[in-house]
């Protein structure tokens, strides 16, 4: 494997991966190396020592191929140790619901500290990419679909009196929903949703791919955000997508900025 760009050879479009992320790495053998095109006995993923379970690791392409029939080398450097049992999944679907959750993961888990979501038009994506990491109990706590009224009142404690003066689909809306859902479950950090996926707009005027996005911390309120993402795309699933990936990656931000 190597990284950059694709080429050519003998007529062969050779693959080449511009990141790798992973389940678990073994120290000094991150899964960064089974990209770095260093082929010596010293350079490779490993996952020592936690031996006989499952892993995963995720190869990004630098760029699409072209073609369609694929083929896979893998090359084992270390003569006393065995591959095991291993299968290759390949998709053209966006990975960051994938591998942004794993680095979100990290920082959680190192920081002993949990998350708890509340999302509506993303439809429960944000909290299946956050539980999709291998020992998620560590640090997700809770989430929850605010698809309607009731469900804001019996899930978040966000009463008719706490709305007077704003509405959902709004930052002022997705701030509140992510304070009281973080409340709410005790937990570190809240993170929220609230938008229009489409194929239509919502009541308030919001065209479809309209979302607004907020992130609560319990320990350092000044990292507190809102923002609004317009995709201008009608594609309800495509939009539920993007959602997601926009509110994990705000979240992987503040939990960068509270790192640093």
């Amino acid at each position: 494997p190597l990284k950059s760009e694709s080429v050519s050879l003998n007529g062969v479009e050779q693959a080449r991966f511009s990141k790798a992320t992973s389940s678990f790495d073994q120290e000094k053998f991150g899964v960064s190396l089974a990209i770095d095109g260093d082929e010596g006995g010293h350079s490779g993923w490993a996952v020592a020592p936690k031996l006989g379970i499952n892993h995963h690791a995720i190869l990004e392409l630098a760029s699409p191929f072209k073609s369609r029939d694929l083929s896979f080398t893998l090359k084992q450097t270390y003569g006393e140790l065995q591959l095991g049992r291993f299968r290759i999944l390949v998709t053209n679907q966006p990975l960051p619901l994938r591998s942004i959750p794993i680095e979100i993961a990290e920082i959680l888990k190192a920081r002993q500290e949990t998350i708890a979501v509340a999302e509506s038009s993303a439809g429960g994506l944000i909290s299946a990419a956050l539980l999709s990491v291998e020992g998620a109990s560590a640090y997700y706590v809770s989430g929850a679909v605010v698809y309607t009224q009731h469900a804001r009142r019996t899930l978040t404690n966000i009463e008719d009196h706490d709305m007077s003066d704003i509405r959902s689909a709004s930052e002022p809306y997705a701030a509140l929903l992510a304070l009281r859902t973080r409340e709410h479950a005790h937990a570190d950090w809240g993170l929220a949703e609230t938008g229009a996926s489409g194929p239509t707009g919502n009541r308030y005027g919001d065209a479809p791919g309209h979302t607004c996005l907020a992130v609560s911390s319990r320990t350092m309120p000044s990292l507190d955000r809102a923002t609004t993402l317009e995709t201008a795309q009608s594609e309800r699933v495509d939009n539920m997508q993007a959602f997601a990936m926009a509110a994990l990656n705000a979240l992987l931000a503040t939990l960068k900025s509270a790192t640093h």
